[in-house]
């Protein structure tokens, strides 16, 4: 079975903003250290490492391994999906059969130093060959490489800590990942941890591949998350009090300055006044369980990509960003609409947990997910352009909220 890993959104809304080649440049150099990183239209050295740069230097969006020939047939077939992109997919997977990616510029590695793809084989314990697909500008950028056996099969992805908040992110991911190991999950499937090691100031996550043919169906995400949000205990507690909420009201109150967040601040002041006693369940969440992070694995679902996880939030919140992810990322609906049609179907969605006042569990999910755009400073995407649609949302969901 052909694993899955993280992959980029389908759909992202307006042009996506991407890193460049100046990053794939810094990443490479960062892999082989001491290393010469050049671009080249192809490499000079038989012994070189090199990968096709796709669809050009101008704006790379994938490096393909130029050896062997199996492990880029893979990753450029590997693209997958419907329309345009599948049709793309399908066409590079014919260029690389026949050897038509050697036309385009490569980033080539020359030097006889450490390499990162030697500890991967060191740790599977058979050659590898390493792809990077190249994302939209993150606010916490860092790599993510598939790991390919040269028959061309999946056999890991790696993470890449470069920076002292992406190594804490990809050290928090592996001990996550540890816990729900020994966890007794039936619904939910998590990457198996191969090695988490540091190598040459970085941090490196090796995790296996999960998930499989088949579609998701929305039983499958809604049990998902059910069982995740029973993981450790669950807090009681009400609005007002201290605990849990204190302590999303001292977050929001340490924000830096900013419309937004004064607006959060009014926003959960109010709450805080209107719906006092009105109890909340808190307990742990994924932190990104979007589409584009899970998959089907039978009859359960597999999810990756847990660096985000966290506790207390209001139990339901995985639902909530699954369907918000979904209608603004991947259908394309603006975000104030998609907050008012998510408070509508909130007494559906959240129906497993039973809350006092689904409107209030959407409004905490909308103040956490605002928190952490402007903690990171993320502005990229059409839901962390705060400034277009968190106020008027706020209030909407605020009149909504129970008395």
């Amino acid at each position: 079975m052909t694993g899955r890993g993280p992959q980029p959104p389908t759909a992202a809304g307006p042009r996506a903003e991407r890193p460049g080649l100046g990053y794939v440049r810094d990443v490479m150099a960062l892999m082989h250290p001491g290393a010469e990183v050049t671009v080249r239209r192809r490499p000079r050295r038989g012994h070189a490492r090199a990968w096709s740069l796709v669809p050009g230097s101008a704006d790379p969006r994938l490096l393909v391994p130029s050896r062997p020939r199996a492990a880029a047939v893979a990753t450029v077939s590997g693209l997958g999906g419907s329309g345009a992109r599948g049709a793309a997919g399908s066409l590079l997977g014919l260029a690389a059969r026949a050897g038509g990616l050697a036309l385009l510029p490569h980033l080539v590695v020359e030097g006889d130093g450490p390499a990162l793809a030697g500890l991967v084989e060191e740790v599977l314990g058979r050659p590898v060959a390493l792809a990077m697909s190249v994302g939209r500008v993150r606010a916490l950028q860092k790599p993510v490489l598939r790991v390919l056996g040269h028959d061309g099969s999946t056999l890991a992805y790696v993470k890449v800590g470069v920076d002292d908040t992406t190594r804490g992110l990809v050290d928090h991911e592996a001990e996550v990942l540890h816990v729900l190991a020994g966890s007794g999950l039936r619904r939910l499937v998590v990457p198996e941890v191969l090695a988490h090691r540091p190598w040459h100031g970085l941090s490196v996550l090796v995790q296996a591949p999960v998930g499989g043919p088949g579609g998701v169906t929305p039983a499958m995400v809604s049990r998902a998350a059910l069982e995740l949000s029973d993981i450790g205990p669950r807090q009681q507690g009400v609005v007002g009090s201290d605990g849990a909420w204190r302590d999303l009201v001292d977050r929001v109150a340490a924000l830096a300055p900013s419309t937004s967040a004064t607006a959060l601040v009014a926003a959960l002041d109010e709450v805080g006044s209107r719906a006092a006693g009105t109890p909340v369940e808190w307990g742990p969440w994924h932190g990104d369980f979007a589409s584009w992070n899970m998959a089907a694995a039978g009859d359960r679902l597999a999810v990756w990509d847990w660096e985000g996880f966290a506790a207390p939030v209001p139990v339901g919140l995985d639902l909530l960003h699954h369907r918000l992810q979904d209608a603004v990322v991947v259908e394309g609906r603006h975000p104030r609409a998609a907050v008012r049609e998510l408070a509508e179907q909130a007494p559906a969605l959240l129906g497993p947990w039973g809350p006092a006042d689904p409107t209030l569990v959407v409004l905490l999910y909308v103040v956490l997910l605002a928190v952490g755009f402007l903690e990171t400073g993320d502005h990229r995407t059409r839901l962390s352009r705060l400034d277009e649609w968190l106020e008027p949302a706020l209030a909407e969901l605020v009149a909504g909220v129970r008395r």
